[in-house]
């Protein structure tokens, strides 16, 4: 998730939404001192299949509607009363796999008539989704802020980690962020899981780095 180094988060508090067909969704909301951050799902599932991922085991049973979306901004706000600054599309499923959908949400999401919520308070995660990224960076709208789950600098070892790797490797990866940077002018963020003795050596961070 994404905080600045000020910000702590003091609270997470999962909620679960029964959908009209009877599947689950999760949404956290996280409480940090300054403010209040939801995590979305996207999808029923996910078809990215990450061998650290509960919801990557599932597999994909559906993409979530638009509603189903601002549903979970709606129960968080009203039924568990928190004050929500930021969202985050970091729950089930990948974003850029139901993109249209996920920018239509955040259109919702950020009209001054509506819940007002800034586009630079919105993060898409990606598990590294080439084409979604580009075409999130040719856009021409206000998009969100980009997150990418990396978890390994290596191709052998994420595409081990992350089968997504193995359609786009980290050379493909690192050229659609660039595109992404130039363009949109806006920082990427990275998140990296330690796994201990799978990608957590010096050198692993060495690569990281480079």
């Amino acid at each position: 998730f994404i905080f600045s180094q000020k910000e702590e988060v003091s609270s997470a508090e999962k909620f679960l939404i029964r959908t009209q067909d009877g599947y689950t969704i999760e949404s956290v909301v996280l409480s940090m001192k300054q403010k209040n951050t939801l995590c979305l799902s996207s999808q029923v599932g996910c078809r990215m299949g990450c061998s650290f991922c509960e919801t990557g085991k599932m597999g994909l049973i559906r993409n979530l509607s638009v509603r189903e979306m601002i549903e979970q901004f709606f129960h968080a706000r009203f039924s568990l009363s928190h004050k929500i600054e930021n969202v985050v599309f970091m729950g089930m499923g990948e974003p850029f796999d139901n993109m249209n959908d996920v920018l239509r949400a955040c259109d919702i999401l950020r009209d001054p008539l509506g819940i007002g919520i800034g586009i630079k308070n919105m993060t898409l995660s990606t598990s590294g989704h080439v084409d979604g990224i580009e075409q999130l960076a040719r856009s021409s709208s206000p998009v969100p802020h980009l997150a990418v789950s990396l978890h390994a600098a290596e191709d052998s070892l994420r595409s081990k980690l992350m089968p997504i790797n193995r359609r786009w490797n980290l050379a493909r990866l690192k050229e659609a962020l660039l595109l992404f940077s130039k363009l949109q002018k806006r920082a990427i963020f990275i998140a990296y899981i330690l796994i201990e003795g799978v990608n957590d050596s010096p050198d692993h961070a060495r690569r990281l780095i480079s």
